[in-house]
């Protein structure tokens, strides 16, 4: 059956610019055409091909149960999907309560929170790299924030937070830096993937996440 899955999904993907961007904004469920529309849905556990991409999806009821099957699927910008879900999860009051008290053991590789969550923007130009760090939710103290991208890496400053909330600039723009954002090259951004970590004074990991970045 995941084999059948797997080949719809790839089949979907590789033809995707026949249907243009159908699906956007968030899910929505049509009670008179029995269609749920559902953006950038991310695959998981499925196959290494396509395991970390995401997928706009349409699912069709033909009975009263509401029975779902999949009835179309379009391949989604990662970066547009990532972003998406980096700023749910941070602004998700009733996650971040969860997040917090989740004693599963469940390893949340999007958002790994010890206690606090973070969010990570990036943008990347041909003449500029841009990243934005954001931790709330964080005990009262002082916190830095380690970036990474590809063989790049840097560091901010120690920071007190504000009510629990941290926030860290990092800019390879003259104007930005001399506005006090953190000093990185126009370069820094690789493969358009950024890693982002909160730690406190002592060096221990308190949140962190790995997005892909948007390109302007």
């Amino acid at each position: 059956m995941y084999s059948r899955i797997l080949f719809f999904f790839i089949s979907v993907a590789l033809s995707f610019n026949v249907f243009a961007d159908s699906v956007s904004g968030v899910a929505e469920f049509d009670s008179s055409s029995g269609e749920l529309k559902i953006p950038c849905v991310k695959v998981k556990n499925l196959s290494s091909e396509i395991n970390g991409l995401y997928f706009d999806v349409i699912l069709k009821s033909n009975d009263e149960n509401l029975v779902f099957q999949l009835s179309f699927a379009e391949s989604e910008d990662s970066s547009l999907c990532d972003s998406v879900d980096n700023f749910a999860k941070f602004e998700d009051v009733d996650f971040s309560e969860s997040a917090n008290d989740d004693d599963s053991g469940n390893d949340d590789t999007e958002n790994n929170s010890v206690s606090g969550l973070i969010r990570l923007r990036c943008e990347v130009r041909s003449d500029r790299s841009k990243v934005s760090v954001d931790g709330k939710g964080l005990t009262e103290g002082q916190y830095f924030t380690a970036i990474s991208s590809g063989n790049n890496s840097a560091e901010s400053s120690l920071q007190s937070t504000n009510f629990g909330e941290v926030e860290f600039d990092f800019d390879s723009a003259p104007d930005d830096i001399a506005s006090g954002d953190a000093a990185i090259d126009a370069g820094f951004i690789q493969n358009n993937r950024v890693l982002a970590t909160i730690l406190n004074e002592s060096g221990e990991v308190i949140a962190s996440t790995e997005v892909n970045c948007i390109i302007e």
